[in-house]
Order: C-alpha cells, then sequence, then structure tokens
C-alpha cells in the first residue's frame, strides 16, 4: 500500500516486466484509526462491539 502526498496532480508509472497494477483512491477521511486482528475500526471499542457482533452470529454466513 502507497499513501501519496496531496500536492500534485499525476502519478508516474514504470514497469520493468510483466505487471498488473490496481489503483484505488478516495477522498481522506482523517479519522482516528484502530486495528486488532482482522478488525479497523475507529476506536477500540467499536473493535470490541464487532467482535461481539460476529461472536454472536450477527454478521452473517458464508456459504
Amino acid at each position: 500500500m502507497i499513501t501519496f502526498h496531496q500536492d500534485g496532480d499525476q502519478i508516474e508509472l514504470e514497469g520493468r516486466g510483466e505487471s498488473r497494477l490496481l489503483i484505488l483512491s478516495g477522498v481522506p477521511l482523517k479519522e482516528k484509526v484502530a486495528s486488532w486482528g482482522p478488525y479497523v475500526m475507529n476506536s477500540q471499542t467499536e473493535i470490541m462491539e464487532a467482535l461481539r457482533d460476529y461472536q454472536q452470529g450477527k454478521m452473517g454466513y458464508l456459504y
């Protein structure tokens, strides 16, 4: 993952062989980030709530 400064209007890339590139963009949220395992939220409290929801089966099921 690469985060660029917001001080320009172009990006130049050069591949040195067969390559694949995925570019995603969005508006920076400028919010706090907390992570634990696969969970990424804005606070430790939100992570604990998400973990509890997962353990209670509130996030659905994969078949």
